[in-house]
């Protein structure tokens, strides 16, 4: 396989005759809710969501009550869109309310849970256990370290 280098993100849009590719954007809500609303896409994802089910679980973002939160940067437009403060990075808690971003966030999430209710050394042995191979001293500590720092960053 080719090496790539370096890569500039996020990328150019990619333009065609017919359409525009580009990074997603706060303005582009009203796009986003007609999407997945409209009978014919619904067709190729399942099925169309009701637009009230739709605006109702994206106004649900207000559960944050004024927390910020995390996310991934393609949903990031769309989170700060609902008027919720969006932070750079990976894991955020407060009180009974956490919310991590990216492909880590399910990890980061489980972290949170088991290390509240088991306490830290029951989390760390079910992080290690589900760590990829050869990686779970590092899996264990990314997972760690991203909650501490989530929690510790409201005191």
């Amino acid at each position: 396989m080719a090496e790539l280098g370096s890569v500039a993100w996020p990328p150019a849009p990619i333009r065609t005759e017919r359409l525009v590719l580009r990074e997603s954007e706060s303005r582009d809500r009203a796009a986003f809710i007609e999407l997945f609303t409209s009978p014919e896409v619904g067709t190729y994802i399942g099925g169309p969501r009701p637009r009230d089910e739709l605006e109702r679980a994206l106004a649900r973002l207000g559960l944050l009550n004024g927390m910020p939160a995390c996310t991934d940067m393609k949903s990031r437009p769309y989170v700060e869109a609902c008027d919720v403060t969006v932070l750079d990075a990976p894991f955020h808690a407060e009180g009974n309310i956490a919310t991590a971003g990216g492909c880590l966030a399910s990890q980061y999430l489980a972290t949170w849970v088991i290390t509240r209710i088991l306490g830290e050394d029951a989390a760390r042995a079910v992080i290690d256990y589900v760590a990829p191979v050869g990686e779970n001293q590092e899996t264990v500590e990314r997972a760690l370290h991203a909650v501490h720092a989530g929690v510790v960053a409201l005191r």
